[in-house]
């Protein structure tokens, strides 16, 4: 028997060939035809294949319906930043049907598609804020959601943000006794949050006088983040994000 090694180029090649002819079938209707290469292409880690291919899996688009293998190809391009793949990822998880709902995942996937700038999970993100759907409820936060999904044209932004988000701003911080309030807004949300400077334990909104803060926050499924900050004469709110294991 011949053992044959192609390198890795030849590999990157064939699934980007293989990508193009299962996109052009299924450019032309042809589902059937289209899944078949796309598969191909997929099983060889081209992510726009498998990104196109779990969306067919979700809706039977030219296979058969299957939720989970949905998941498992969205997955596997959203973990290599398909922006596309990470938002519709994150809907699935978020409205729970026909697979678990999981809010964290929803949350996870759906910032990581916001944060490359995909007005559909800019929305859907600043729902679960605005609701504090499985994140604390942030409006002010969820605004700002909407407002650069607006922008891209996105219309069920445009239509919520006049009647559903308070869009005023939010109100001067207020001096309590030389000591301001510091807030870590940390995702995913039940992540633990610890200053590791001061003996008192961290609340949201904590007052502490100015100064530098050695903040430390952690989750057993993500890797941690320790970060210095700075307390002046404001109120201070901070978001940090932790990336998954």
């Amino acid at each position: 028997m011949l053992v044959f090694w192609l390198p890795p180029a030849v590999l990157a090649v064939n699934a980007e060939e293989a990508f193009k002819q299962g996109k052009s079938y299924y450019d032309q209707n042809d589902f059937t035809q289209a899944a078949s290469w796309l598969h191909k292409a997929a099983s060889l880690g081209h992510a726009n294949a498998q990104s196109l291919l779990g969306s067919m899996s979700l809706i039977g688009k030219g296979i058969p319906r299957d939720t989970r293998l949905a998941v498992y190809w969205l997955k596997s391009a959203a973990k290599q930043g398909h922006v596309e793949a990470q938002s519709l990822l994150g809907a699935i998880y978020l409205v729970g049907k026909d697979t678990p709902k999981n809010l964290v995942q929803a949350e996870l996937w759906l910032r990581k598609s916001a944060e490359q700038g995909l007005a559909d999970a800019q929305y859907l993100l600043a729902v679960m804020y605005y609701q504090g759907q499985g994140v604390p409820q942030n409006r002010v936060r969820a605004h700002r959601l909407l407002s650069l999904a607006a922008a891209q044209g996105h219309q069920g932004a445009i239509a919520a943000l006049p009647p559903t988000v308070e869009t005023q701003a939010p109100p001067p911080p207020q001096k309590i006794k030389s000591k301001y309030r510091l807030t870590i807004n940390a995702s995913p949300y039940d992540s633990r949050i610890r200053i590791m400077n001061i003996t008192p334990k961290y609340i949201s909104g904590i007052a502490l006088k100015p100064g530098k803060y050695d903040i430390y926050v952690t989750h057993p499924e993500y890797f941690s983040k320790r970060k210095w900050v700075t307390l002046t004469n404001a109120d201070l709110s901070i978001d940090v994000f932790l990336d998954e294991k």
